[in-house]
């Protein structure tokens, strides 16, 4: 039996994707430092491939350095919607497209990561195509209703997804991240590859950072899984 191991982790890189207004990305060396070569690095703490806590909107919940250990190292399932964000570029995952994979697969188990796959990391080196314009975004998420859906009759505890929000440019208000950043929830964003993955049987290792007061942090999400 081979064991699969899936980086789903953009690299940080000078004049990455930032969302709109938020600091950008860079690294600098420190000179005089002693004989040891470090750097100062500047970023937000929703930047590149990145988790979010109910603290992004709710200043008493938790942040990120609340999460616990066992939330971080989780089953996950994948659904693949590339097809239809081909066509549609604003494609907002459905309920029927949920239940359409639970008739191949199973019902999703309480307790999982739910990772769509809309193939728009394909993006991320050309951040104009990757969020469109910054008063016009174009990408896919997931709706608020299928949001509520899932959190309420399948128990997720977390939802990703390769582009640059789950809410997608279509969602109104951020209603599908408000829905979810309840009861300690969180969410995965700016995900790479997750097109590659199987649609089940998996387990992702996610590598928040516990910074008290941060409301979400970069992170090395990786996935594994046995052929």
């Amino acid at each position: 039996m081979a064991h699969r191991i899936l980086d789903l982790t953009q690299s940080f890189t000078p004049g990455m994707f930032t969302w709109p207004g938020d600091p950008v990305f860079s690294i600098d060396a420190v000179p005089d430092s002693g004989g040891f070569h470090i750097n100062t690095l500047r970023f937000s703490d929703h930047g590149g491939t990145h988790i979010g806590t109910a603290a992004h909107f709710d200043p008493t919940g938790a942040d990120v350095a609340r999460l616990r250990p066992e939330q971080l190292i989780v089953p996950g399932i994948c659904l693949d919607v590339h097809e239809h964000c081909e066509k549609n570029p604003e494609y907002l995952l459905q309920i029927d497209d949920i239940l359409a994979w639970e008739n191949q697969f199973g019902v999703i188990p309480s307790h999982h990561v739910v990772l769509i796959a809309t193939g728009w990391d394909r993006f991320w080196r050309s951040p104009q195509q990757y969020f469109g314009e910054q008063n016009q975004p174009t990408f896919p998420g997931i709706a608020s209703e299928t949001m509520g859906w899932l959190v309420q009759n399948r128990r997720v505890t977390s939802v990703g997804i390769d582009t640059a929000g789950i809410d997608g440019s279509a969602g109104r208000e951020l209603a599908a991240n408000r829905i979810l950043l309840q009861e300690n929830r969180y969410h995965l964003e700016n995900l790479a590859h997750l097109t590659k993955l199987p649609p089940r049987a998996f387990k992702l290792y996610i590598g928040a950072l516990p910074i008290p007061g941060a409301t979400g942090s970069p992170c090395r999400v990786l996935a594994h899984w046995e052929d």
